[in-house]
């Protein structure tokens, strides 16, 4: 059964270049017995193995599922909880409104005799509005913003990297798994070709043709072959396990990659290294450190600036209710504050039954901020801003270097898928020449048989080289930092 559709969209890769290594293009010759044979013979000689609860698994299914990989939904969780975190730093007001009621009970007796005095009293605390726009013009509220912002930022990089990341595990171990089962049934082929050579060196050892030690030689080959198969066994299941963790699916789940694999990514040219690492979370990050010491150092120098404070105020009542509205702002946060109240049962004093109020208040307000550490304080955070300038630089020399290394190891690795290409073609060709060997007489099955287990070895080994440059070329798009699409 199948666990998931493919549902994969390819996006073009963004222009980018590495000038110092030469643009190569290799010609791929594709041999007529591709390894989708000898998969499909796998498939069927461990057909009676297969238990009725094992899953199937193909490429596109895997990359499906790698994007549900335990490392890829911590980081989709890390991401909405930053954009959570900055929505709510986007909040255009803050609105509170408070208002109460109390009321006291009590009996007064003033003197022996005298009948008791009981009171009875209740009041209205004031009804209030408090407003407090928060429009970020300037001060600590824009730094909370631009901080947010940068976390958040940050949130969606790591998002990215984890699914790159994830893409990069899954296919490595879903290639591991899928040459394991390949190099499984080889090795069962190679101790079947190992029992027929030493059942032949028995009757030969009986016809008086061979002696005993080619008997024991035969048999030492037998025993070869079988620790070979057994060891190709737990590789293969140590390879299904681990692509199963690495999908973050239960260890109960029996995977069984099935392929082929499409033919690996070519090598991208590459030829400036300063559009190649811009897009890098390292580097990115290391802007924003930058971004975040100069608003450390802005923060530093604007609270030691005089600070001067507007406020208004405007009073009006009788001898029964007051109301009042008031606002106020100061140039170190730039954030205006609104209030109004209302009470209903206190009025103002002075005034006489029938009376009434209104009085305007404006006032302004000047601080000055002297400090003997402020020199030592400043400088602190100009160094600050500095380090964190010259560990951008670091940090973009470094990222520079690691797409270097991944572009040289793309292209090690594109040769190396040529190579194992050719050794293949002359396998193939090996194994042509020992069936014309075998019907011209002067060869043997035997011949032709081993000949063909080679040819299938080298098969696998181009397909292994193939995996390799995969995966490099994935590592190599995952130092450009590309969408994580690019990785299929």
């Amino acid at each position: 059964m199948n666990l998931c559709g493919l549902h994969a969209s390819r996006k073009e890769l963004p222009v980018t270049a590495f000038h110092p290594l030469p643009t190569r293009t290799r010609p791929r010759v594709r041999m007529p017995t591709r390894l989708a044979l000898l998969l499909t013979l796998a498939a069927l000689s461990a057909a009676p193995a297969l238990a009725q609860g094992d899953v199937t698994l193909g490429y596109a299914e895997a990359l499906e599922l790698a994007g549900d990989a335990p490392t890829v939904t911590l980081a989709r969780q890390t991401l909405e909880r930053s954009e959570r975190q900055a929505a709510s730093n986007e909040a255009p007001f803050n609105l509170a409104v408070t208002g109460g009621y109390g009321r006291s009970d009590g009996s007064t007796t003033p003197r022996d005799g005298a009948d008791a005095i009981e009171t009875e009293e209740g009041s209205f605390d004031p009804l209030a509005l408090n407003v407090t726009l928060d429009p970020a013009w300037g001060g600590a509220t824009r730094d909370a913003r631009a901080r947010a912002a940068a976390t958040l930022q940050a949130a969606r990089e790591d998002l990215e990297a984890a699914q790159r990341t994830a893409r990069i595990d899954v296919t490595a171990a879903f290639q591991d798994a899928l040459h394991a089962d390949v190099a499984h049934t080889l090795a069962q082929e190679e101790l079947a070709l190992a029992q027929a050579n030493a059942a032949a060196a028995r009757q030969r050892f009986e016809a008086g043709a061979a002696s005993d030690l080619d008997v024991a030689q035969a048999d030492l080959d037998v025993a070869r072959a079988e620790q070979a198969r057994a060891s190709a066994e737990r590789d293969l299941v140590q390879a299904r396990t681990l692509l199963a963790s690495t999908l973050g699916l239960s260890s109960d789940t029996r995977l069984v990659p099935t392929g082929p694999l499409p033919s690996p990514p070519d090598v991208p040219v590459l030829t400036d290294p300063a559009t190649t690492i811009d897009a890098r979370g390292d580097v990115q990050a290391a802007a924003r450190d930058v971004a975040d010491a100069e608003r450390t150092t802005q923060a530093s120098i604007r609270d030691v600036l005089p600070v001067v404070t507007f406020d208004a105020r405007y009073l009006t009542g009788s001898d029964e209710t007051t109301t009042s509205l008031a606002a106020t702002i100061d140039t170190t946060r730039l954030t205006p504050t609104l209030s109004a109240s209302w009470d209903p049962d206190t009025g103002l004093p002075t005034l006489g039954e029938g009376g009434t109020s209104r009085e305007l208040q404006l006032g302004v307000s000047l601080q000055l901020s002297f400090s003997p550490a402020l020199p030592d304080a400043l400088a602190a955070v100009r160094i600050g801003e500095d380090q964190a300038r010259g560990r951008e630089d670091v940090v973009r020399q470094q990222a520079t270097l690691a797409v270097q290394r991944a572009y040289d190891a793309a292209l090690d690795a594109a040769e190396r898928a040529d190579l194992a290409h050719r050794a293949a073609e002359l396998s193939h060709e090996a194994l042509r020449i020992a069936r014309l060997r075998l019907e011209a007489g002067s060869g043997s099955e035997a011949a032709v048989t081993r000949a063909r287990i080679d040819a299938a070895r080298a098969e696998l080994d181009a397909e292994r080289a193939d995996g390799a440059q995969r995966l490099a070329v994935f590592r190599l798009l995952d130092a450009l930092a590309a969408n994580p699409s690019e990785l299929e």
